[in-house]
């Protein structure tokens, strides 16, 4: 492993993956039904990779660990779904 990279784990203890249960569960709460750009099944499916990925690299706060699985599947503005269109 290189210096630079950060350090990953293989596994969740009892208690983080208890707070990444939970962080899931309230990350799909906080999410209208439609918010979501893709189907719900691949909607859940990025909110849970998100949070997993989180948490195997140290991240242990439920809130934070939910803002990122929210973060996952948050529309993309319009804004910048034009962007591409310019190009």
């Amino acid at each position: 492993m290189n210096s630079r990279e950060p350090a990953s784990k293989a596994f969740l203890n009892p208690a983080e993956l208890g707070a990444a249960a939970a962080a899931f569960d309230e990350a799909l709460a906080a999410l209208p039904s439609h918010a979501f750009e893709v189907p719900p099944f691949i909607a859940r499916q990025k909110v849970a990779r998100s949070i997993i990925e989180r948490a195997l690299a140290g991240e242990n706060d439920p809130s934070r660990l939910r803002e990122a699985g929210v973060a996952a599947v948050a529309p993309t503005p319009p804004e910048l779904r034009n962007r591409e269109g310019d190009r």
